[in-house]
């Protein structure tokens, strides 16, 4: 009876885990978030953690992968000019589609949302649209085209 518990508790416990956004999706969602508002100087901290998280990642058979995604997070650390930062979002937001598809990134719902005017797509927590290409200027402008992990 005792391993039975313990065994139920310990499945509870793991659930629980994984079903919270990975470090390298939260420092995502920030960043994300730091483009909504068009907060540069956010956008290169949260950016920074990203990249500590994406080198984390055990992604071997996917290298090229992890590549591209370094390769745009360390462009988001360097750049202060907020139009650079989001053509890297928008490409940083392509390899994370696909990195999602490699390696859960949550239990959660991720809505891949798409904004006509520029053409670009970002991942969000969240049905609500929140435009970081645009950030105040045309906030809820997008819509959501698809839901993964559901």
């Amino acid at each position: 009876m005792k391993k039975f518990v313990l065994t139920i508790a310990m499945m509870v416990f793991a659930g629980s885990l994984f079903a919270q956004d990975t470090p390298v999706l939260k420092a995502y969602y920030q960043v994300k978030d730091d483009l909504v508002k068009s907060n540069s100087p956010e956008v290169q901290t949260h950016a920074t953690a990203m990249v500590k998280a994406i080198d984390a990642l055990d992604l071997s058979a996917s290298a090229d992968l992890k590549s591209k995604l370094l390769f745009d997070a360390r462009h988001l650390t360097e750049s202060k000019e907020l139009d650079h930062q989001r053509e890297h979002f928008a490409s940083l937001t392509a390899n994370f589609s696909k990195l999602n598809k490699v390696y859960k990134l949550t239990n959660q719902p991720v809505y891949v949302d798409f904004c006509p005017m520029k053409k670009v797509y970002w991942l969000s927590s969240e049905e609500t649209i929140k435009n970081p290409y645009y950030g105040s200027a045309m906030l809820t402008c997008g819509q959501v085209k698809q839901v993964m992990n559901k």
